[in-house]
């Protein structure tokens, strides 16, 4: 599952949703600055449920909400600062109810969340990562994990 933590640009959350989908993965976001209201955008669901659409991504008005939905999932943390391990050089862990958690580009996330996280990864680029929209993040996450374990 790819998580957002305040996300706050819908046209980036619209390409992700599509390409968590292509990798067969959930989209969670959290405190989203703004609200979906076609069907060609995200819709808000508030929950994860078995029988909506796999792949209708779930918005979470409060981060106590998405915690109490994720607990006890390993949460990784995604950077595109160089904090933590190198994305390029992780091993993912085994399993499906894994979540990637991805701050925003200009501030990361917060370090209240990072110590939620079991480990913390960062995509590394040569300019540090600091033009990597969110959508990029996750995609080369998604990417990293699906060239590494298969799934």
């Amino acid at each position: 599952m790819i998580a957002v933590y305040r996300p706050a640009d819908a046209e980036q959350m619209i390409r992700l949703r599509y390409i968590t989908e292509v990798f067969m993965h959930r989209l969670l976001l959290i405190e989203p600055a703004y609200e979906f209201t076609s069907k060609n955008e995200i819709l808000l669901t508030g929950h994860i449920s078995a029988d909506m659409d796999p792949y209708t991504p779930t918005v979470f008005p409060t981060l106590s909400k998405f915690l109490a939905k994720v607990d006890g999932y390993p949460i990784i943390g995604v950077e595109t600062r160089d904090i933590g391990e190198s994305l390029g050089l992780y091993d993912h862990p085994f399993g499906s109810n894994v979540v990637y958690l991805i701050g925003r580009p200009t501030t990361g996330l917060p370090r209240h969340l990072r110590e939620l996280c079991v480990a913390v990864v960062y995509v590394d680029t040569p300019d540090g990562g600091s033009a990597l929209s969110t959508d990029i993040v996750g995609a080369l996450t998604l990417y990293d994990r699906h060239v590494k374990m298969g799934d």
